[in-house]
């Protein structure tokens, strides 16, 4: 969402989107930019339409990621022949895109593309926007392995929750990022005047920590 901003101004475009599809469900979640409120049927012709976009064709046939328009894919007659322009494009103003691949496993796609109202993107708009497709890609990459790790991290967590184990996790200042149920019995049967906070431990383990982390400096 922080990038499509700078990439509508840099374009010239009227709006960016990242879409994430599946061509073959005709399912597609996107974060636009500006947004935009589509009327339900405007949305229903984009899930029953989308299939048709020259981009699906294009990389289906070429396997090509690279940064292209539609004007590049299909001329301006044909376009307007197409369900998803008359229903889609041409009812919220929108007369042409450009984009690249950020990620295609067919028929399941992530994209960045723009859009506009009038016809035709230069080649300098072109070659603007494919500059960013290595940058895009790459923060879309670490953006997904770090979602990953946050859900192995909750998974172990949950795994920890119910197990007979005893387990606190602590961050270099002492304060509890992850403690299981167990060791929260121990610590109210041991350290029964500590602080009623969560998240912080009892003086003396704390002390005892960071004698163990001056320690580990030395």
């Amino acid at each position: 969402r922080v990038l499509l901003p700078p990439v509508t101004r840099l374009i010239g475009a009227d709006e960016a989107n990242l879409i994430a599809f599946n061509v073959h469900r005709k399912t597609s979640l996107s974060h636009a930019f500006p947004w935009s409120f589509f009327p339900p049927e405007v949305v229903a012709a984009w899930q029953r339409h989308m299939h048709e976009h020259p981009f699906f064709a294009y990389f289906r046939r070429t396997r090509d990621g690279g940064t292209t328009s539609i004007a590049n894919l299909a001329s301006r007659r044909r376009w307007h022949r197409f369900a998803l322009y008359n229903e889609f494009f041409r009812p919220v103003g929108l007369e042409d895109g450009m984009g690249f691949t950020v990620e295609a496993d067919w028929p399941e796609f992530v994209g960045l593309g723009v859009c506009r109202g009038n016809w035709g993107f230069s080649s300098l708009e072109r070659t603007l926007l494919e500059l960013l497709r290595p940058h895009v890609t790459q923060a879309w990459r670490s953006m997904r392995r770090v979602s990953e790790l946050n859900e192995e991290l909750h998974a172990l967590k949950s795994a920890l929750e119910t197990a007979p184990l005893a387990v606190a996790t602590v961050d270099r200042a002492c304060k509890v990022r992850f403690i299981s149920a167990p060791a929260r019995a121990l610590l109210a049967e041991y350290f029964p005047d500590a602080s009623p906070r969560a998240d912080v431990l009892p003086l003396e383990l704390r002390r005892w920590i960071r004698r163990l982390q001056a320690r580990d400096a030395a």
